[in-house]
């Protein structure tokens, strides 16, 4: 790393924030898992069939029905990487932007924000005012209400949150019949997804969603 005329050299880590990083993070913890698995096989075949379920996203590890993966993944990542779990519960976990639940021996999934679980104001999606082209804000809209749909286990949770980001659109200035437009348009691309909650109609879908406007 260059800072001025002075050149230091990184012993631990990779950089933050540059381009190869995560994908030289991917690459190191993938040939980890890959070297254990190798070995586990001949073993346990039994465990090693049972982590191949897991799902791994950079440095983020969902393990499904492995109670003990904290003391196993002792065995796969070196003592400089401690897994730190989430302190959750058998019956649910967050993973990335999901929150998951067990409820009847099934899965229900909802959207999962960190900002939430802040006690403060976070400032997010772009002002139709900025210097920022003002279709970029609709197209977040829609892009936004696509993928709580395609992550939303119940109606309720998908409704719940296209109501949150439509109020602070429109709070911030973006046109109400234009949001309309644009929720109709992700109606009319991903017709299956409003099959998915149970509506056949396009109407009532968004009058179920935004509760009659």
């Amino acid at each position: 790393v260059q800072f001025g005329p002075l050149i230091f050299q990184q012993i631990k880590g990779i950089p933050m924030g540059s381009n190869f990083s995560p994908l030289l993070a991917d690459l190191y913890l993938a040939w980890l898992e890959f070297e254990y698995m190798y070995k586990l096989i001949k073993t346990d075949y039994h465990l090693a069939d049972k982590l191949s379920s897991n799902a791994r996203y950079i440095d983020d590890i969902a393990c499904v029905n492995v109670q003990n993966f904290n003391q196993i993944a002792k065995e796969i990542y070196p003592t400089e990487i401690p897994l730190e779990g989430n302190n959750s519960d058998d019956f649910s976990d967050v993973f990335l932007d999901l929150d998951i639940q067990v409820v009847n021996d099934r899965f229900s999934i909802k959207v999962y924000h960190k900002i939430d679980d802040f006690n403060f104001d976070v400032v997010n999606y772009p002002f139709p005012d900025s210097n920022i082209s003002e279709s970029i804000g609709y197209n977040t809209f829609m892009s936004q209400i696509l993928r709580f749909g395609r992550i939303c286990t119940k109606f309720e949770d998908f409704a719940s949150r296209t109501r949150f980001i439509y109020s602070k659109l429109e709070t911030r200035g973006y046109k109400e019949e234009r949001l309309i437009k644009y929720f109709y348009k992700f109606c009319c691309k991903y017709p299956d997804i409003v099959r998915k909650f149970g509506f056949n109609n396009f109407k009532d879908f968004r009058h179920a969603c935004f509760a009659v406007r």
